[in-house]
C-alpha cells in the first residue's frame, strides 16, 4: 500500500504497524509449530536454522533495499512483495494443524513431570524470558551507537557502520548454523559464555580505534545474542506446556522488542547520571550488564539446574 499511498508519515506508520502485526504471528506461531513436531537436539537445531535463515534473509533483503532505493526511497517498498512467494509456501508445504497438540501432552510428558514443572518450572521461564530481553537489550546498543561512534573516532565512511553491523547479522548465521555443536563445548555454560561475548565487544569498542576490531567486537556481541536467542526459545519449549507455548513465545518477542525500545532510554540515563557520553556510556552500561548476568548465571548454575529437572532427553 505504501507504493500508492504516501502522502504522510502517519500513513508510513499506520503501514509499518500491519507489517509488525504480521512479523509478530509469525515469530510466536513458528516455533510453536517446530516444538510441535521435534523434540531434543532436533528441535534446538531446527531453532538455529531458523536464526540463521532470518538473519541471513534480512542481510540479503537490506542489500536488494540499498539498490532499489538508488531509485527513490519508495522503492524500498517493492521488497514487501517477497511475502506473497512466502504465502505460496505456507499454503502448500506448512501442514494444516495446529501448533498446540494437545492430545498427545501426556503422551510427551508423564502426569508426575507434568505436575513438577507447573509448580516449580515458573522461575526458569522467568529468566528465560530476561536472557532473552537483556540480549536484545544490550544488542540495540549497536543498532543506536554505531554510526556515532565509527564517525566520533573516524573511522570510516557513511557505509562503514553499514559494513559492521553486516558482522554482527552474519554472526547470527554462524551461531544459528552451528548451535548444537556449541552447546555441546560449552555445556552447561552455554549461556553465561554468551554474555561473556558480549562483554568482551564492549570491552574492545571501548578500549581499541581500529575499524577491523569495529567489526570483530560487533560479531562478538551478535554471536553472543545470537546463543541466546536460539537457547531460550527452546528451553521454554521443554519449560512450558505445549498448549500454553504460543502464549508464552509471545510474551517473550514482546519483551525482547520492548529490550530493543528501552535500550536507548536507559542508556540515555546512565550516562547521563554519570557523567559520560552517550557513546562512551552505552558501551559501558553493555559491559557491566553482561558482566553481572554472566557471573550471576555461574554462581546459580542456571543452565545446569533448568537441564537436570526440566529438559527432555
Amino acid at each position: 500500500m505504501p507504493l500508492f499511498v504516501h502522502s504522510s508519515v502517519g500513513q508510513l506508520l499506520l503501514f509499518a504497524l500491519v507489517v509488525g502485526f504480521g512479523v509478530g504471528i509469525a515469530t510466536t506461531v513458528l516455533p510453536s509449530l517446530s516444538a510441535r513436531f521435534f523434540r531434543g537436539e532436533q528441535l534446538a537445531a531446527l531453532m538455529g536454522l531458523v536464526l540463521a535463515v532470518q538473519d541471513g534473509s534480512s542481510m540479503l533483503v537490506l542489500a536488494l533495499g540499498g539498490v532499489l532505493a538508488k531509485g527513490g526511497w519508495l522503492h524500498n517498498y517493492w521488497l514487501y512483495f517477497l511475502a506473497l512467494p512466502a504465502l505460496v509456501l505456507v499454503i502448500f508445504m506448512v501442514p494444516g494443524v495446529g501448533a498446540v497438540e494437545e492430545e498427545s501432552e501426556k503422551a510427551v510428558r508423564s502426569e508426575a513431570s507434568s505436575s513438577k514443572k507447573s509448580g516449580q518450572c515458573w522461575w526458569a521461564t522467568i529468566s528465560c524470558i530476561l536472557i532473552g530481553f537483556l540480549s536484545i537489550f544490550l544488542v540495540a546498543v549497536l543498532y543506536n551507537k554505531l554510526a556515532v561512534y565509527i564517525a566520533k573516532y573516524g573511522l570510516g565512511g557513511t557505509s562503514a557502520a553499514g559494513v559492521a553491523l553486516m558482522f554482527n547479522t552474519g554472526s547470527s548465521v554462524v551461531i544459528g548454523l552451528s548451535i548444537n555443536g556449541i552447546k555441546r563445548v560449552c555445556q552447561q555454560w552455554t549461556i553465561p559464555v554468551a554474555f561473556l561475548l558480549m562483554a568482551l565487544g564492549a570491552l574492545l569498542f571501548l578500549t581499541t580505534r581500529s575499524f577491523p576490531l569495529v567489526c570483530l567486537s560487533a560479531f562478538l556481541i551478535g554471536s553472543g545474542s545470537a546463543i541466546n536467542m536460539a537457547t531460550c526459545p527452546y528451553y521454554l519449549s521443554n519449560l512450558t506446556e505445549h498448549k500454553r507455548y504460543p502464549l508464552v513465545m509471545g510474551v517473550f518477542s514482546a519483551t525482547t522488542s520492548l529490550g530493543f525500545t528501552a535500550s536507548t532510554w536507559v542508556f540515555k540515563a546512565f550516562s547521563t547520571v554519570f557523567g559520560l557520553d552517550p557513546v562512551t556510556g552505552s558501551f559501558m552500561g553493555m559491559l557491566i550488564i553482561a558482566l553481572l548476568a554472566a557471573v550471576i548465571l555461574l554462581l546459580v548454575r542456571f543452565q545446569s539446574c533448568v537441564e537436570s529437572r526440566f529438559i527432555e532427553r
